[in-house]
C-alpha cells in the first residue's frame, strides 16, 4: 500500500513537470523569432499551430483593427460642365467654318447663275461693265486663212466721234491734254461701244494685215467676271498727227519707239457686232 502510494506521487510529480515544462516553451516561443525555433513542439501535444513572428506582431494581434473613415465613392466620366466647356471648344470653330463654307458657296452660286439678259440696254451694260473691269485684250485676225493673236492695250470704247483742231492752239505752247479738252469738238450722235482706239507695230503680224482684210476682233477678258465680251468690226489706221499724240499711251513705249516713230500704228475700231459670253459657255 505504501508502495503504491509512493509510486502515484511520483506519477503526479512527473506530469507536472511535463505540464510546466510545455507553458515554459510557449512562453520562449513568444518571445523569440522563429528562426531559432524548432517547426514542432515537443512532447505529445503534436505540431503547433501558426502564431505571429515577433513581438510587437503577437502583441498586436490581441487589439482590434481600428476603424477606417468612409471614402466617398468617385465619380467617373466628363460631368456637366466639362462636357459643355469640351462641346463649346469643338464644336465653335468647327460650326464657323462650315458657314464660311456655306457663304462662300453661296457666293460663288450666285455669281454663276446671274442671267444674261436677254435686251440690248442690258447686254451692252454688262459688256461695258466687263470692259471696265482692266481685262486682258487680245486682238484676233486672220493671216491667209491662218488665225493669229496679238495682245493689245486698247482704250476705253468711246460713245461718240472727237475731231482735234489741227496746229498751234495757243502761241508758244505745244496742243497737250489741256488744250485738247477746251478746243475738241464731239458729234452729236452717241453710241454704246462705238470706237475703240488701240496701238500696234507696223513690223508685227497685224501691220501687213491691216493692207488688206482688216476685220479684227477684241477680246476682253477679266478674272472679275465670269463673262468675256468680244467686238468684232473693221480697223482703220489714223494718220492725223494730232489724234496720235492725243491717244498715246505712255505704257504703249515698253514696245513701241513713240507717237512720231512710222512704227506705231494708231488703229481705231468700229465695232459691228458685240458678242457677249459666259466663259463657261452659254448665249452670246
Amino acid at each position: 500500500m505504501a508502495w503504491t502510494l509512493q509510486r502515484v506521487c511520483a506519477a503526479r510529480g512527473a506530469l507536472g513537470r511535463i505540464r510546466a515544462e510545455e507553458v515554459l516553451w510557449g512562453m520562449r516561443r513568444f518571445s523569440s523569432s522563429s528562426s531559432s525555433m524548432p517547426p514542432d513542439l515537443p512532447g505529445r501535444f503534436g505540431p503547433s499551430p501558426t502564431v505571429a513572428t515577433g513581438p510587437a506582431q503577437a502583441v498586436a494581434s490581441f487589439f482590434p483593427k481600428p476603424e477606417m473613415p468612409p471614402q466617398s465613392e468617385k465619380k467617373t466620366g466628363w460631368g456637366g460642365r466639362k462636357f459643355l466647356i469640351f462641346v463649346a471648344c469643338n464644336a465653335v470653330p468647327v460650326g464657323v467654318g462650315i458657314w464660311m463654307f456655306k457663304q462662300a458657296s453661296d457666293e460663288r452660286k450666285a455669281a454663276l447663275e446671274v442671267s444674261l439678259p436677254m435686251d440690248v440696254e442690258g447686254a451692252l451694260a454688262q459688256a461695258e461693265k466687263v470692259i471696265l473691269a482692266n481685262p486682258t485684250v487680245t486682238c484676233l485676225f486672220n493671216v491667209e486663212g491662218f488665225p493669229s493673236a496679238v495682245r493689245v492695250e486698247p482704250h476705253a470704247p468711246e460713245k461718240s466721234a472727237m475731231r482735234l483742231q489741227e496746229g498751234q492752239v495757243v502761241k508758244g505752247m505745244a496742243n497737250n491734254i489741256l488744250t485738247d479738252i477746251f478746243t475738241a469738238e464731239t458729234s452729236s450722235f452717241e453710241l454704246p461701244l462705238n470706237f475703240v482706239h488701240f496701238a500696234a507695230s507696223r513690223n508685227s503680224s497685224l501691220g501687213p494685215f491691216l493692207e488688206g482684210d482688216r476685220r479684227v476682233s477684241l477680246e476682253y477678258r477679266s478674272a472679275e467676271s465670269d463673262f468675256f465680251v468680244t467686238l468684232q468690226g473693221v480697223a482703220v489706221v489714223v494718220d492725223s498727227p494730232e489724234a496720235r499724240r492725243h491717244y498715246w499711251r505712255a505704257r504703249w513705249g515698253a514696245s513701241l519707239p513713240g507717237p512720231h516713230s512710222e512704227e506705231f500704228l494708231l488703229l481705231k475700231l468700229v465695232p459691228q457686232r458685240v458678242r457677249l459670253q459666259r466663259s463657261g459657255g452659254g448665249r452670246g
